[in-house]
């Protein structure tokens, strides 16, 4: 499986999972000047910025070992812009956490 398709399937999968969790998936591939974001999603009064990292094995490190202080970066800079175009009520209520 080429790498487009296994990114696609693996964001697929996700995007899944996270509604099977009671999540209601705002955005799927969102960009902005600042980036894109693979999933964006709403649950108990939060939003979620989700990057999906599908790996088709260990050779290249775990998935989570791609997300590294850059990434975070990144992602905080997409997810405030996000925000800030994007009114969410209750937004006072909002967590906000990367983890």
């Amino acid at each position: 499986m080429d790498r487009m398709k296994l990114g696609s399937a693996g964001e697929e999968m996700a995007a899944s999972y996270l509604e099977a969790l009671g999540h209601k998936i705002l955005e799927r591939r969102y960009r902005n000047i600042c980036g894109e974001i693979d999933i964006i999603s709403y649950f108990d009064k939060a939003v979620y910025f989700v990057e999906v990292k599908t790996r088709s094995g260990l050779r290249y490190g775990r998935p989570a070992e791609a997300v590294n202080k850059n990434k975070i970066r990144h992602i905080r800079s997409v997810a405030t812009m996000y925000l800030e175009r994007n009114p969410i009520m209750d937004r006072e209520a909002l967590e906000y956490k990367i983890e």
